[in-house]
């Protein structure tokens, strides 16, 4: 029931996120488009996206490395706003995404959920249902992969939190100027969508690409790469999650090299 009730929560959340193009959109026809705020507002969703893929992507959901705890304050915080997603909940369902990549048993693949519902995470498949057409073997393999996020207090302050703190940040943007809930919580959000969508083209022929294996429907594709940086090779992601790619490199040289033990195919 509990379940239930946090994913009823999340498809309004979602419902609500699909109306800010109309929101910002409204506002534009109403008082104008301000360049440099615009521009402001696309740059800053750029940041929302990769600091999120970054976070619940390569550092929880793959373990890529560990970091410092404000880096994990930054990115929890961050991607409570630019998906409205809590960070266990996202990277517990990743990580499942991994486990039985475009099968019945994958809660966000665009085969069977569409590209737009897959890319949103409040209309992906609810976790509930998914673990009941988990095998007993698969449910303990599954929770053995996401024990460390279970036990992380700051994780957690931010699963129970998130709706909160993005409510606490558009309102303190509204304090400051109206227009700053457009320039600088719409339209970042909007950004941060549409590089979601982008990356879960990379499991379709959708813009080409290339699928280099026969487990997965994941693909490689370049012409993504200025968009969504470090998730355009989905391909290679997909069959080796840790690999020395531009953006895991750059994680182990900020950060040192990795503490946690990876595996090759979550």
């Amino acid at each position: 029931m509990k379940n239930e009730f946090k994913h009823n929560i999340l498809k309004v959340m979602g419902i609500f996120q699909i109306t800010l193009p109309i929101f910002a959109i409204t506002w534009f026809i109403l008082f104008g488009i301000d360049p440099l705020l615009l521009l402001g507002g696309i740059a800053l969703g750029y940041i929302f996206f990769i600091l999120t893929m970054i976070g619940y992507h390569r550092i929880l959901a793959h373990k890529i490395v560990q970091t410092p705890e404000w880096f994990k304050v930054l990115y929890s915080f961050i991607g409570c706003l630019s998906f409205s997603s809590p960070p266990i909940s996202w990277a517990s369902t990743h990580i499942l995404h991994h486990m039985f990549s475009d099968t019945e048993k994958d809660p966000h693949s665009p085969i069977y959920l569409g590209p737009v519902k897959s890319s949103l995470f409040y209309f992906q498949t609810p976790f509930g249902e998914i673990m009941k057409k988990l095998e007993v073997k698969e449910k303990k393999r599954f929770l053995i992969a996401i024990r460390h996020l279970l036990k992380d207090q700051t994780l957690i302050f931010f699963e129970k939190n998130y709706l909160v703190l993005t409510f606490m940040y558009v309102v303190l943007l509204a304090i400051v100027s109206p227009e700053l809930v457009i320039y600088g919580y719409c339209i970042p959000v909007i950004y941060s969508h549409l590089g979601a969508l982008l990356v879960v083209t990379n499991h379709n022929g959708v813009f080409g690409g290339v699928n280099g294996s026969d487990r997965h429907r994941a693909f490689n594709k370049f012409l993504l790469w200025p968009m969504v940086y470090g998730e355009h090779n989905h391909s290679d992601h997909h069959d080796n999650p840790g690999r020395a790619d531009g953006l895991n490199n750059l994680l182990r040289k900020v950060f040192g090299k990795d503490k946690w033990q990876l595996t090759k195919r979550l």
